[in-house]
């Protein structure tokens, strides 16, 4: 049994189905344009989610069964897909049409997005984060103080020290930067996807990540404790320098909508969803009560 509160020591609720919604992304902050067109019911303790925007596929992790849950986004149907144990992050490559599960054990799971035949990939740790790069074709692990690359082709992996203890991992696969989080050491570690040179950002006890590979923008969520942090540090691709917008209390999750240029982010404090646009804040979505994302960062574009 997964313990929430121990995981990242809040105590926002989490949610037991996945509610696929419509018309989440508005111009306007209308909250009655907003709406759940569908409830699809999954196993037990959902923990991460990913979606192929090729095959309209959405893939579940839950946490505290046997079993990956895959989503037709066409119809809402499900196929289970069974695994030894509990699961947690996931990541897709739509290029290559694999998905990857997370254990937190040595061994990641690799699924053929097409047959649902899974082959087991030997990573050397328990990874915390996954993110991959699908220029390149190379998935990239949060793993303590480390990051292992693994070459999708070769199943070859190389690892590198980032120091502190590295959660949440995000790729940008037009430069090929790779950012991970380290909330002990309050650091954003850079790594050249070429070179593996590493230069250290400072951050406030940072957590969740999520880029816009257009604006070559990186968007890190503050924890700080024991005051909450309020702000959102926003990264320079291009120079490494920093920003800070401000969006209430605690945001543990957020995403990037490249397109548009907004960034969603949870909030624990005020039950809704902060809606940003490129570096200003613009206005407040309450669309449910105290949201949540658990476990590592699976940020990719």
């Amino acid at each position: 049994m997964i313990d929430s509160k121990k995981l990242l020591g809040w105590s926002c609720q989490t949610l037991l189905s996945i509610s696929l919604t419509a018309a989440l992304v508005t111009s306007s902050p209308r909250v009655d344009a907003q709406r759940v067109v569908a409830t699809v019911p999954v196993e037990n303790f959902p923990m991460g989610l990913a979606v192929n925007t090729v095959t309209n596929k959405i893939y579940v992790t839950n946490a505290n069964s046997n079993g990956v849950t895959v989503i037709d986004g066409a119809t809402n149907r499900t196929t289970r897909i069974p695994m030894n144990s509990g699961n947690e992050q996931v990541v897709v490559n739509p290029v290559t049409n694999t998905i990857y599960v997370n254990f937190g054990l040595p061994t990641l799971l690799a699924i053929d997005g097409t047959t649902n035949a899974t082959t087991p990939v030997n990573v050397g740790c328990g990874p915390e984060g996954l993110a991959v790069n699908t220029v390149t074709n190379t998935i990239y692990l949060a793993c303590g103080g480390f990051v292992i690359a693994l070459d999708g082709t070769t199943g070859a992996t190389t690892s590198f020290a980032v120091g502190g203890s590295s959660k949440f991992i995000a790729v940008n696969s037009v430069t090929n930067r790779i950012y991970t989080t380290s909330v002990n050491t309050s650091t954003v570690s850079v790594v050249d996807g070429d070179t593996h040179a590493i230069a250290n950002i400072p951050a406030t006890q940072p957590i969740a990540l999520a880029l816009n590979p257009i604006t070559n923008k990186i968007y890190v969520t503050n924890h700080s404790h024991p005051v909450p942090s309020t702000t959102v540090t926003v990264i320079d691709g291009a120079t490494n320098a920093t920003s800070a917008i401000g969006v209430g209390q605690a945001p543990p999750a957020l995403a990037v909508n490249p397109a548009t240029n907004k960034i969603y982010l949870a909030n624990c404090e005020r039950k809704g969803t902060v809606i940003a646009g490129g570096n200003k804040k613009t206005f407040t979505l309450s669309l449910s009560d105290q949201p949540l994302q658990f476990g590592g960062g699976y940020a990719e574009q």
